[in-house]
């Protein structure tokens, strides 16, 4: 098993980007570049959306989400991640 630094023992600097803590889902990566062994999937629900200009408001709402899915989405997920060991 490899031990990771604890996120407190990181410290990167490269130009103007600076990471003092990271997790095992995080990168910095710059130029052309391609990252294997990453795969990530989501889902998101926005009921009341946006509200944009300047010092616009939206009180005393009553938002309601109706999400009916037994399952969001089905995923086959048969990514092929070169280097990760499972």
């Amino acid at each position: 098993m490899t031990n990771y630094p604890e996120s407190s023992d990181i410290s990167i600097v490269y130009h103007t980007i600076q990471v003092t803590n990271a997790a095992s889902n995080a990168g910095v990566f710059n130029g052309i570049n391609t990252q294997f062994g990453w795969s990530t999937h989501s889902k998101a629900n926005t009921a009341l959306g946006t509200i944009g200009g300047h010092d616009n408001k939206a009180p005393q709402n009553a938002n309601i989400l109706l999400d009916g899915d037994v399952v969001d989405t089905v995923i086959n997920d048969q990514d092929v991640m070169w280097g990760i060991k499972r």
